[in-house]
């Protein structure tokens, strides 16, 4: 099986896997050992394409691969963001926030008090690279396992489990 037909698969069994969370959500809001299973489920898989990213993604960034079509973050939809130029990564490796080279990112700075570019200095190859294979690696994973009656807790000061952000409910680690 090809590597590329195996990240089809993946995703497809991300997708149906997604859909049947949805079904329960609606019928069991209440269930919280379920949300706490999909919670594990989604990290693995989550961590499986994490690290597929660090060769998938390889050849992407060497050929700037990527470019700013109709796209507006969903963190200030006045501020264009860049996507995968192959769509099929932007289901799994978009970063529908800051864009997915990093070049549209704002992070904070030495000692959190303001907003700045990411490695702006940086070859674009290799900013996009850190940006979508380590620092962000599949961020568009948390909005497709987003779930509204998801659990979350704080262990040892750490957030586990579901939390709102950009007005849904996402897996947060």
């Amino acid at each position: 099986m090809t590597l590329l037909m195996r990240v089809i698969f993946w995703i497809l069994l991300v997708s149906l896997v997604n859909m049947t969370a949805w079904v329960l959500a609606d019928k069991e809001p209440s269930c919280r050992w379920m949300g706490w299973i999909w919670y594990i489920t989604a990290q693995f898989i989550m961590c499986f394409f994490m690290v597929l990213g660090w060769g998938l993604l390889i050849p992407f960034c060497l050929t700037h691969a990527w470019n700013t079509r109709l796209a507006l973050s969903i963190k200030d939809p006045r501020r264009r963001i860049d996507v995968w130029d192959w769509m099929p990564l932007n289901y799994v490796y978009g970063n529908p926030e800051d864009g997915v080279s990093g070049q549209c990112a704002l992070v904070g700075n030495a000692d959190n008090t303001a907003l700045v570019p990411y490695m702006p200095n940086a070859p674009a190859w290799w900013r996009a690279y850190l940006w979508c294979g380590w620092r962000n690696s599949c961020d568009a994973l948390k909005y497709r396992f987003a779930w509204p009656n998801g659990p979350c807790a704080t262990i040892l000061g750490h957030k586990v489990g579901w939390f709102d952000y950009a007005g849904r409910r996402l897996p947060v680690l």
